[in-house]
């Protein structure tokens, strides 16, 4: 456990062993597998899944406090690699339904984060663009998140960071052919 400002945080129990794999380090005599499925080590995703839960904690727990949650964040890094997008473009990108992107865009859009206006070429279709106050967020989050990626990646090589990006690229790629 590692406490941080007061707070108890637990990690899964994990330990890399002899054999320089990574495996549960739990006492199986008190955790028995009766009845169910039980891992003898975490998958990648498994991993995957906590770093990406852990990720999103730290920057929620960020002394800034004007940075937006999650699925805003995502909307406004969406937008900053490329303004002026539709709203499915959006969803599509960041992997939410249409529905929920677009209660997201009314409260972003409410907040003073994006502007939508419709297509010049297409007066049917809408595109969203980032303000300047939502260009101002994406800066300040930018910034947490560049510590927290160089705190997560100590210790590692320039070529390890480039094969572990390339591993997980590879991973994104064959569940999104899944779906």
């Amino acid at each position: 456990m590692k406490k941080k400002n007061d707070e108890i945080v637990r990690r899964k129990p994990m330990e890399i062993n002899e054999a320089g794999e990574v495996v549960f380090s739990c006492d199986k005599d008190k955790h028995p597998s009766e009845g169910r499925y039980k891992f003898d080590r975490p998958t990648p995703l498994m991993l995957c899944n906590e770093i990406s839960k852990m990720f999103r904690n730290t920057l929620r727990n960020s002394s800034d406090d004007a940075l937006i949650q999650g699925s805003y964040r995502d909307i406004v890094f969406n937008l900053a690699h490329g303004d002026g997008k539709t709203q499915l473009e959006i969803a599509n990108n960041i992997h939410l339904k249409p529905p929920t992107v677009s209660v997201a865009l009314t409260k972003l859009e409410d907040e003073g984060y994006v502007e939508r206006k419709s297509d010049p070429m297409d007066a049917r279709c809408t595109r969203v663009y980032l303000t300047d106050k939502g260009k101002s967020i994406h800066d300040r989050a930018h910034v947490a998140i560049d510590t927290l990626e160089s705190n997560a990646t100590k210790g590692l090589s320039e070529d390890e960071v480039k094969q572990l990006t390339l591993l997980l690229y590879k991973v994104r790629e064959n569940i999104a052919d899944d779906n």
